[in-house]
């Protein structure tokens, strides 16, 4: 599903295509963890769904490796292709966005 979130240290939109259903957005909307709904995603990504900051802006304003915390090895990061794309936020395109 294609997740478009606004970054809470830019402002910028940055969507990015996770294998997240709407039940499971739906279910840590209403309350459960986020680690207990999305353990398959890495701490960066589950990062981007909260907060909408990508690894490389953590990276960019912390300094780093693309990972967001230690323990994300192994696991997705900035380094592993284009994941995240920069945009303005088209609300008819049926993805899921939470500006």
């Amino acid at each position: 599903m294609m997740i478009t979130k606004k970054s809470m240290f830019s402002g910028t939109a940055h969507t990015m295509e996770l294998p997240v259903t709407q039940v499971q957005l739906d279910r840590w909307q209403g309350g459960e963890l986020i680690q207990t709904v999305f353990p398959f995603l890495s701490s960066s990504e589950r990062e981007f769904l909260m907060t909408g900051v990508t690894a490389a802006e953590w990276d960019h304003e912390f300094g780093g490796a693309g990972s967001l915390y230690a323990g994300d090895e192994g696991q997705h990061s900035a380094d592993d292709g284009p994941r995240y794309e920069d945009h303005e936020p088209n609300p008819y395109n049926g993805t899921y966005s939470e500006e």
